[in-house]
């Protein structure tokens, strides 16, 4: 596990100013319902008064969720859905073959109605957020931010959004995109890119865990071929930003302070004691590590 501790030490500085030298990055990993442990992550830092703190925020599939509800400082009411709104077959549907991942009623019921994120609060973070798409034609990985006039919550459903689960590709301003995972499961290069100093990631797998080569091809099931082509070289890359982030490769130049789960949770999970078990975990592992500075 890769802990450094300066990462730690000037994210706590920051509650009192920001006025210092650094750019720091928030990676928040995806994974279906493993998305329940990052949830309960957020939940930690908006605990420890973090919300305005970073500077750049990278979210995919589960993670642009979490990360969006953070930032806009709904994170506490709207965490929680995980095992209050999508446990027992409400959010995952294996009979309804089109739409084993019924995203209508996440994004167009719940994040734009009975929890609805709040755009302008989001929008006025002082935090860039990037939410990673899927081009479904040329399988580029492309990103839309809170910065932006584009509809977030639509990149959110994009975002979301495997083949293999869902029956369509989703329409964000005439174009189609699909899982932001298949491209930027880990947002690593892009930090690096923007110059990010100092970095906390937040994984929803196992220091020790891998997805194997076989699932991932089964997600990109749907695509077309140039993108299937190019999953091989995506997994290859994200196996590469674990080694980093757990501290399995060195590197230099970055501080990296990594969190993650004691176990991997099934991407389709849906008992609601375990989806918050592992959502309290995740909250408790951010509280440990900042345990000097809870508000």
């Amino acid at each position: 596990m890769r802990c450094d501790e300066q990462v730690i030490c000037r994210l706590l500085a920051r509650k009192k100013s920001r006025k210092d030298d650094f750019k720091i990055g928030l990676i928040v990993q995806g994974g279906g319902m493993r998305g329940a442990f990052s949830s309960g992550a957020m939940m930690g830092l908006d605990d420890v008064g973090l919300v305005n703190s970073f500077d750049y925020v990278y979210g995919a599939s589960s993670g642009s969720c979490a990360t969006a509800y953070f930032l806009s400082g709904q994170i506490q009411e709207s965490g929680p859905i995980y095992w209050e709104y999508l446990y027992n077959f409400r959010f995952i549907k294996p009979w309804k073959l089109n739409k084993i991942l019924d995203l209508d009623y996440l994004c167009d019921d719940l994040f734009r109605n009975e929890h609805r994120l709040d755009i302008r609060k989001l929008s006025k973070n002082p935090a860039t957020l990037k939410i990673f798409l899927t081009d479904s034609v040329s399988g580029r990985s492309e990103f839309v931010t809170n910065k932006q006039d584009d509809d977030i919550v639509t990149a959110i459903k994009a975002s979301c959004s495997l083949p293999a689960y869902y029956r369509a590709p989703i329409m964000l301003n005439g174009r189609s995109y699909y899982d932001g995972n298949v491209g930027k499961a880990l947002a690593f290069e892009e930090a690096l890119r923007d110059g990010c100093t100092d970095l906390l990631v937040v994984t929803t797998v196992a220091e020790n865990a891998k997805d194997s080569p076989f699932l991932t091809r089964f997600l990109a099931f749907g695509f077309n071929k140039r993108v299937r082509e190019l999953v091989n070289t995506k997994l290859l890359n994200y196996h590469e930003n674990l080694d980093m982030v757990f501290g399995r490769k060195k590197f230099r130049g970055i501080n990296i302070y990594t969190i993650s789960p004691e176990g991997t949770l099934y991407r389709g999970e849906i008992r609601q004691k375990v989806l918050e078990k592992s959502g309290m975990q995740g909250r408790d592992k951010v509280l440990e590590a900042f345990k000097m500075g809870v508000k």
